[in-house]
């Protein structure tokens, strides 16, 4: 299961494959595999790094899956 969908998705969008951006982290594919799945974490560098790369703010790449989303904004 993937524990962050947005951004899964968000990478998929931009054309960045998990190899591209563990290399990006500077962390092995199984690592970022493991994070991407709430195995183990991501660092609040590697969240602000992921950020910047992707051009969306940390909140929405991170929002967990089964957290819900604001219909409001």
């Amino acid at each position: 299961m993937i524990m962050y969908p947005e951004l899964d998705a968000t990478l998929i969008r931009s054309g960045i494959d998990r190899k591209e951006a563990s290399e990006f982290l500077g962390i092995a594919y199984d690592s970022l595999n493991k994070r991407m799945q709430g195995k183990t974490k991501f660092s609040l560098e590697e969240g602000k790094e992921l950020s910047a790369l992707l051009g969306v703010p940390v909140e929405e790449l991170f929002r967990r899956a089964e957290e819900p989303q604001d219909k409001t904004a």
